[in-house]
């Protein structure tokens, strides 16, 4: 028996992955059956090969429409779960959209012309798919709650996460990085005194836009959305989650 003591580190380490539709879809959406009555879906299916344990989920969906108030979208897992993400009449006489939908939001949606940003869902909270597999047919169907405006789909992705802990070495805890401000407008830092780090910041639709050393990420010049930096080191590494505003 051994009777000396030691430290044991683990980290825990997230990966994710997007399914993006083609862009310009220019898919119309059914207009409604009448006044305050809904109209056929339009449904699109995702297809992940991915078999991995959800963590996390993100939705992107970018909409043109002459009024928001008339919006039904809803996501549904493989296994028939569905999550309302934007339901009609919360907004009004608005237009278009072009939102994330995220539960670590900071914010429900903000109604305005367009309706733009990152954002929580307006009824059911996407955690409700953690712990479920990723494999199999996803599907988003949009509705229309009136007869008098019409509205069409431009594109749309999926991101899911898996987090597991694995085993670390014993003086390595990428997990105790910390990346600062966040959100962030101009500059990411990098908190660490680490000297053999690498850092890759990678957008949603998984393209790599910058590799470096530094522990500075300039970001100013990149549109408002959800980015993941890789921390790297040796033959482990760990993605943290960073919104640009």
């Amino acid at each position: 028996v051994n009777t000396v003591p030691f430290d044991v580190d683990y980290l825990y380490q997230t990966e994710c992955y997007t399914y993006s539709s083609d862009e310009n879809l220019n898919l119309d959406i059914p207009d409604g059956a009448g006044a305050n009555e809904f109209g056929d879906y339009l449904f699109q299916t995702i297809e992940v090969t991915e078999d991995v344990i959800i963590s996390d989920v993100d939705f992107n969906i970018d909409i043109s429409h002459t009024w928001l108030g008339d919006l039904n979208i809803v996501i549904e897992h493989p296994d028939g779960t569905q999550i309302i993400l934007f339901d009609e009449e919360y907004c009004n006489n608005e237009i278009d959209l072009d939102i994330t939908f995220d539960d670590e939001a900071t914010s429900d949606v903000v109604c305005s012309s367009p309706s733009v940003g990152i954002y929580k869902p307006t009824i059911t909270p996407l955690s409700n798919l953690d712990g479920k597999s990723s494999l199999g047919i996803w599907t988003l169907g949009l509705r229309d709650y009136y007869n008098e405006d019409a509205g069409v789909l431009n594109d749309f992705s999926l991101t899911f996460c898996k987090s597991e802990v694995v085993l670390g070495a014993s003086n390595i805890d990428l997990d105790a990085i910390t990346l600062y401000p966040n959100p962030v407008e101009d500059i990411l830092f990098i908190d660490t005194k680490r000297e053999d780090l690498s850092y890759t910041l990678f957008d949603l639709n998984g393209r790599e836009i910058l590799n470096t050393s530094k522990k500075v990420i300039p970001m100013a010049s990149l549109s408002d959305g959800v980015y993941v930096v890789k921390i790297s080191v040796q033959n482990q590494s760990i993605y943290k989650r960073v919104v640009k505003k």
